[in-house]
């Protein structure tokens, strides 16, 4: 691990409806026991110096119940997104449980796949801005359009948007610097209301 401090934000306040699953995909079991929060925090721990998992209300109770061992030694804590209002506002409805960390690790709640490697190379490579590991997909679900080192725009397909075949799509996990972190997000907020998009 790096000197500096690094925390990891899992947004998991979805209920998984959208599967058929009625609880969140965080603690969907995938083997024997094994869930998808187990293989998450075993492929996090060795990079980051805390987890801190954002459920929803119904989901806080039996997310408590799954992670009490390591939410009782203090390696992972919990917040309550109390209305689903969007990735953003989860991240940084939990502010208070990251900004004493140099970054953030931001992973999504039903990442299985997401290996080990992945995670390190990711950790390694953020510094103070943004790392965002892009894969090109035959049919991506989210794309981001670039124009070599700037996004111009990220499309997805769940809210109508047409992905281009061959786009590049996230891998789940990206980091952020959180140096003014919290203050970009209340201007990016600002900016939203003014062109009435929130």
């Amino acid at each position: 691990m790096s000197d500096q401090r690094v925390c990891a934000v899992i947004p998991a306040a979805g209920s998984g409806t959208r599967l058929g699953l009625g609880i969140p995909k965080i603690m969907l079991e995938i083997a024997d026991g094994v869930t998808v929060w187990h293989l998450l925090h075993r492929r996090l721990s060795p990079w980051v110096e805390h987890v801190h998992v954002v459920v929803s209300p119904a989901g806080e109770i039996p997310f408590r119940r799954l992670a009490a061992e390591e939410i009782e030694r203090g390696a992972v804590s919990v917040s309550v997104q109390a209305r689903p209002t969007g990735m953003g506002d989860a991240i940084f409805g939990a502010v208070a449980h990251w900004e004493g960390y140099d970054r953030i690790l931001v992973v999504w709640g039903d990442q299985v796949n997401l290996s080990p490697a992945t995670v390190r190379q990711v950790v390694r490579a953020c510094h103070d801005g943004l790392t965002l590991p892009l894969v090109p997909m035959p049919a991506p679900y989210v794309e981001y359009e670039l124009d070599g080192p700037a996004l111009v725009r990220v499309r997805m397909s769940r809210e109508g948007d047409d992905c281009r075949p061959g786009g590049l799509s996230d891998v789940g996990v990206f980091c952020l610097g959180t140096d003014r972190l919290a203050e970009a997000w209340a201007g990016y907020l600002l900016d939203a209301a003014r062109c009435g998009h929130r």
